[in-house]
This record gives structure tokens, C-alpha cells and sequence, in this order.
């Protein structure tokens, strides 16, 4: 079904217009709750704006959205969309009390809501009929913007009318258009119509499934170029789950060069790396290959000094918790090589030195202790077993490392906290 844009809840003010009312007894159409809920959003974004603009520029944005919703709500009113413009001008004076006009109108607004004539029975009967007819034709069509206003004028005359069927075919298109706004890039947008469709229908697992991956991807774009190490998070959790995911997998191959780029100017070469080599697994980049070599005989010939044995000396992180661990991931090398690597991390992400790091295979084992930045490595193993690698100076679970030939089983410890 070809899905139709749908950012905002429809509450513009170039709707068709009808002209009989609901009466002062029936209940607001669901375009009035939506403004409800649009307002609840709205203030919460104007505040957390405010954290970041300051007090003058947010008033300025309160003022603007308050004239706003009084212009859409004179609208409604010059249309006789007398729902339509009680919400708006309502929302108006909650933004901005002192607006001039804002309570005059409203006030014009009720009382031509409370004279207006209830339709007849049989005139509501036909409408019903007409609105349902439509809806019906507009989700066949694809249009959901009609679907979304046709509901909220079929159940501002009767809410219970064929109510599973409408319901049905509004989840459609908050689904349907959710999925479109995830192709276009659209991803806040996304999750919002994800939402709205739960509401219609909670559990749904095709509609979590999806807001879960636009989450994931939301996140590390988020980060973009401020936090590496949140953005490959996220990003690389998506890959795990959905490697076909939009662009995820480019994302996370220039994530990683990239934080394998800031690690390589600091001088921190064994952790730029740890990086390449992640890069490298998402695929093959001569130049990054390159960048790779040229750190690991950096690593080698300035290797972190660490105390054998000891925690980290004054400037390291010092933990005092303990400590959870996985396998990352496995990437490639030479087809005649095994190694186990990785980083010790505190709660903050920083890396930990001074940690006696064990691996052990049946009555064999041996340790390293990790440098300065949290590193360990245990290269040149010779049997494809599954290794077990835990901490010796703070409590941790063992992590089963699975090896094979030809590539890296990468561990990581993270404090717990």
C-alpha cells in the first residue's frame, strides 16, 4: 500500500468542511485528543529547548506556537469546524494566557458550538454511511491522511461505529507509513506512527520489532560524531540483529574507522587497532588496511608501560566494583593464526590498566596484564578450542571464547554500575 506522508496529527486547517455539528452532547472526535496530546508534546519540547536556547528564546517559541494554533483555530471558526477550533484556541490560551483575541474567539467558538443544531437521526445515519464509505475508499487508495481525517469525523458523530474495522485500518497506515518514513530517513517520524500504532494494538511484535531497530538506529545517529563508542554500540547492535537495515553497515564500518582515527592521533595505536580491525570485518578497505598496519607496528614498538600485577598507578581508573564480560566479535586475520584480544573497561568506558587478564585451556593457562588503556592480547594460540578468559584482581564471570583458525575472538570486561 503506498503510504502517505503524515508528520503531524491532522489538524490543518484546509480539511473539508461539513456542516452539521455533533451537538453539545457528543464527544470531542479523536483530532481533539491528538491536539491534546499535541500540546503535551509540544510543551515538553519547548522546555527541553529551553535547556538549551535559554529563557528568552524559549518564550519567543511559546509565543509563536501559541499565534499559531490561534490563527488554525480562526480557521476552523470562519469554517464552522466548531470542534476543530475550540481545541486550537483552548491550546492557544494554554501556551500563551495573555494572547489578545485568543479568549474572545474561543468564547464565539462555544456558543456557536452550543446553539448549533444536533443532526437528525436520520441525516447522522447518512453520514456515518458517507464517512465510512469514504474511509474505506482512501485506505483501498492509500491515502492516509484522508484515513486518519475521516475516522476522527466518523467517531466525532459515532464512536462506536464498526469501531474494529476503523481501528484496523488506522493501524495499517501508522504501520505502513511508519515503515515508509524508515526508507526515506524519517526515523523520528517513524517511531512516532510505530507508537500510535502500538495504541491500537499493544504487543503487536511486527510493530515493536520495527520501533526497536528505528531506535537503535536513532541512537547512533544521534551520537553521530560526538561519542564513538555510543554510536558503534548501538549501531553494531543493530547490525547483529538486521545487517540489512538501512545503512547500518556502512554506518558502522565509518564509525569505527573513525574512532580508530581519534585513538591513532592520541597515540593510543593498540586501541586504533582494536578499531580497524572492526572496520575491516564489516569489509575490505586497502586504505584502512593500511592505516591498520601502520598502528600495529606502532603498538609493537611503544606498548603501553603497565606494572605487572598491580592496579593502574595514579590517572588510571581504579574500580571498585566487579565486572561483566562477552565475546564481541570474531574478525578475520591469517588463515594460520589464532589470537584472543581485547579491553578491560571501568563503568564510564574508560579503559583500565594494571589488570591481570587469565586464559586457560584445560591444565594450561597464562595471563597478561592489560596497559594504559585497558588492552590485552593473547596472540600465537595453537589449538581451536574454546578458551575460557577471566580477571584475576576483580571478581568476574569467566567468558567462553570460542577460537578458530584465521581469526580474532575479541573479549571485553565492562565494570557493572
Amino acid at each position: 500500500m503506498a503510504a502517505a506522508a503524515e508528520a503531524d496529527p491532522p489538524v490543518e486547517a484546509d480539511r473539508p468542511t461539513h456542516e452539521v455539528g455533533d451537538g453539545g452532547g457528543c464527544r470531542r472526535s479523536a483530532t481533539v485528543l491528538l491536539l491534546a496530546a499535541t500540546a503535551v508534546m509540544l510543551i515538553i519540547g519547548v522546555g527541553v529547548a529551553a535547556v538549551y536556547y535559554g529563557m528568552k528564546d524559549r518564550t519567543a517559541a511559546i509565543q509563536t506556537a501559541a499565534q499559531l494554533h490561534y490563527d488554525r483555530g480562526v480557521a476552523h471558526l470562519a469554517q464552522q469546524e466548531l470542534d476543530l477550533a475550540v481545541a486550537e484556541l483552548e491550546l492557544a490560551l494554554q501556551l500563551n494566557p495573555e494572547h489578545p483575541g485568543a479568549l474572545t474567539s474561543l468564547e464565539e467558538a462555544r456558543q456557536a458550538l452550543v446553539s448549533q443544531p444536533s443532526p437528525t437521526p436520520v441525516i447522522r445515519q447518512e453520514l456515518t454511511g458517507d464517512y465510512y464509505a469514504d474511509l474505506v475508499a482512501a485506505h483501498e487508495a492509500g491515502d492516509c491522511a484522508s484515513v486518519v481525517d475521516l475516522a476522527d469525523r466518523l467517531w466525532g458523530l459515532a464512536p462506536d461505529y464498526r469501531r474494529s474495522e476503523v481501528e484496523e485500518m488506522l493501524f495499517d497506515c501508522f504501520y505502513q507509513n511508519g515503515l515508509q518514513f524508515v526508507e526515506e530517513g524519517r526515523i523520528e517520524e517513524a517511531i512516532r506512527l510505530f507508537d500510535r500504532a502500538l495504541q491500537l494494538r499493544p504487543g503487536s511484535a511486527e510493530v515493536e520489532q520495527q520501533r526497536a531497530l528505528a531506535s537503535l538506529y536513532m541512537e547512533g545517529m544521534i551520537f553521530w560524531g560526538a561519542d564513538w563508542d555510543k554510536v558503534l554500540r548501538s549501531l553494531s547492535e543493530l547490525r547483529d540483529v538486521a545487517p540489512d537495515y538501512r545503512d547500518v553497515s556502512e554506518r558502522v564500518f565509518q564509525a569505527a574507522v573513525n574512532y580508530a582515527d581519534v585513538f591513532a592521533k592520541q597515540g593510543d595505536w593498540c586501541v586504533a587497532v582494536v578499531q580497524y580491525d572492526r572496520a575491516l570485518s564489516v569489509h575490505g578497505s586497502s586504505e584502512v588496511a593500511a592505516r591498520r598496519e601502520e598502528n600495529a607496528e606502532l603498538c609493537l614498538a611503544h606498548p603501553s608501560p603497565t606494572p605487572e600485577g598491580t592496579p593502574g598507578p595514579e590517572g588510571w581508573p581504579t574500580p571498585s566494583g566487579d565486572f561483566s564480560g562477552r565475546v564481541v566479535e570474531q574478525t578475520p586475520i591469517g588463515p594460520d593464526k589464532i589470537y584472543v584480544r581485547g579491553r578491560v573497561l571501568d563503568k564510564n568506558g574508560h579503559g583500565v590498566g594494571g589488570v591481570i587478564v587469565r586464559i586457560q585451556a584445560w591444565d594450561w593457562s597464562v595471563t597478561h596484564v592489560t596497559d594504559g588503556n585497558g588492552v590485552f592480547a593473547f596472540d600465537g594460540l595453537d589449538q581451536p578450542v574454546t578458551y575460557t578468559v577471566t580477571l584475576d584482581n576483580y571478581a568476574s564471570a569467566p567468558v567462553e571464547a570460542p577460537c578458530e583458525w584465521g581469526k580474532i575472538t575479541w573479549v571485553e570486561f565492562r565494570e557493572n554500575g
